[in-house]
């Protein structure tokens, strides 16, 4: 059974993930840890669970998700993996730190290897890759079959859906991309999202109230991400 911490952490209350089998092996998905005390609450727990095998994967590259890449990397030699699409935004970090006054330091080598159908593998547990874009452009979704677990980065919340008004976003993309993981994924799916609450695909076909707004322009004021 695998063991879900959730840190939501950094000026942007962004949610990083660690994820462990209890046998060894741990990831950290989505690194947002900013200062020195989200870096080290994050390490103490991936050397706690990770004796065998520890492993990044970034949802995406925007600031948010990535300010503690280059922590896990200065300690661990640890190296993230991302879509390749989403080079492009990572290389616009550094200039959204700067917009928004914070410091950044870029990650020295991100593996841009993931596509749609790979599998993450953590001890005899998988992850399938599902390709996701719309808010980022290089946008994945990570999600455990055996356990019905989603993490869905910023593409969909508890009642809200990403935004698409930066770089590299597009409402009907985005649309697209609900649509797949809606059609394709139990309502049981626990969703991790990368900002607020757990939810389910169910709860969120329900009730989401950006669902039928598509087309309307509404949820690029009011996404979140």
């Amino acid at each position: 059974m695998l063991t879900i911490q959730k840190w939501s952490i950094n000026p942007f209350s962004e949610n990083t993930y660690g994820v462990c089998d209890g046998d060894g092996n741990a990831l950290i998905i989505d690194p947002g840890m900013y200062n020195a005390q989200e870096a080290e609450e994050v390490l103490v727990w991936l050397e706690k669970n990770g004796q065998k095998s520890q492993a990044i994967y970034l949802t995406h590259a925007h600031l948010d998700h990535v300010f503690g890449c280059d922590h896990l990397f200065q300690k661990l030699a640890l190296v993230p993996k991302c879509h390749a699409l989403d080079e492009p935004t990572l290389n616009m970090a550094a200039r959204a730190a700067q917009m928004y006054q914070l410091n950044f330091t870029a990650p020295p080598k991100v593996q841009f290897t993931l596509e749609e159908g790979d599998e993450i593998h953590l001890g005899e547990h998988k992850a399938k890759v599902i390709f996701v874009p719309g808010h980022a452009p290089g946008h994945t979704a990570f999600y455990f079959e055996d356990e019905r677990k989603l993490f869905s980065g910023d593409v969909l919340f508890q009642g809200s859906v990403g935004r698409t008004d930066l770089p590299g976003g597009n409402e009907d993309v985005l649309r697209q991309s609900i649509e797949k993981l809606y059609n394709t994924l139990p309502n049981d799916t626990l969703v991790y999202s990368g900002h607020g609450d757990e939810t389910t695909i169910g709860n969120e076909k329900k009730s989401n109230p950006f669902v039928n707004e598509f087309g309307s322009g509404l949820f690029q004021s009011k996404g979140k991400g």
